[in-house]
């Protein structure tokens, strides 16, 4: 998903938004993008971890109802994203090692 003209992926992005979008909304847009291809590189690059070993530091799986009422509470994401995920899904077993501080 890398692109190599950014403001032309950023024009995009602009156009598939209501035009009653904040600044707030636009932020959004660009850092789960971002956050998208960020994981993308370092699932590619072979920075990952089991999501065993994720479940055993951060606790234990969700319950099907607490998944459930998670889901509902996110916003609706884009088929692009959808077709994103389903693709990385269907190759990976694992999930990227997270930059963040612990």
């Amino acid at each position: 998903m890398a692109t190599t003209n950014i403001k032309e992926e950023a024009r995009r992005l602009i156009e598939k938004m209501p035009d009653d979008s904040t600044w707030n909304d636009l932020m959004r847009e660009i850092y789960v993008r971002q956050a998208i291809e960020s994981g993308l590189a370092d699932s590619q690059a072979g920075r990952t971890t089991e999501v065993e070993t994720v479940r055993a530091e951060f606790g234990p799986k969700f319950s099907g109802r607490e998944l459930a009422d998670l889901l509902r509470s996110l916003p609706k994401p884009d088929e692009e994203y959808l077709a994103l995920v389903e693709s990385l899904a269907a190759k990976q077993s694992t999930v990227a090692e997270s930059r963040w501080p612990r």
